[in-house]
C-alpha cells in the first residue's frame, strides 16, 4: 500500500527501467552477444549481419505472440504452449533437413554449451 504515496512519474520511471533491462537481457539471450552500458558499441553490434540473423527469429516468434495475447485471440495456455513448442520443432527440423549436426549448431552459438 506504500506505492499509493509515490508520484506516478517515479513508478513509471521504475517500470521503464525494468522494461529496458528485460529487453536488454532478451536481446542478449537471442543473439548471444553482451550489450554495453554505452550506446555506441551497441549500435556497432546492431550493424552486424550475425546480430540480425539471430534476432529476427526471436522477433518472428515474439511479435505474433505479443499481438495475439494483446488481442485475447486465444486462451493463454494453448497460445503459450504453441509458441514454445513450434519454434523448437521448427529449429530441430531445419537442423535435420539441413544435415547440421548438433555440435555444429552448438559451435555456432545456436545451442547453449554442453555441460559436463
Amino acid at each position: 500500500h506504500y506505492v499509493q504515496y509515490l508520484p506516478t512519474i517515479v513508478i513509471r520511471g521504475f517500470l521503464a527501467c525494468i522494461g529496458v533491462e528485460i529487453m536488454k537481457l532478451a536481446l542478449e539471450g537471442a543473439t548471444g552477444e553482451e550489450f554495453s552500458s554505452h550506446f555506441t558499441p551497441n549500435i556497432m553490434l546492431m550493424t552486424q549481419e550475425r546480430f540480425w540473423q539471430r534476432v529476427l527469429p526471436a522477433f518472428a516468434i515474439g511479435l505474433p505472440l505479443y499481438f495475439l495475447k494483446k488481442a485475447h485471440a486465444l486462451p493463454t495456455a494453448p497460445l503459450f504452449c504453441f509458441f514454445v513448442t513450434m519454434p523448437v520443432l521448427l529449429f530441430y527440423s531445419v537442423l535435420w533437413w539441413g544435415g547440421i549436426p548438433l555440435e555444429v549448431a552448438r559451435g555456432e552459438g545456436w545451442l547453449v554449451p554442453r555441460v559436463a
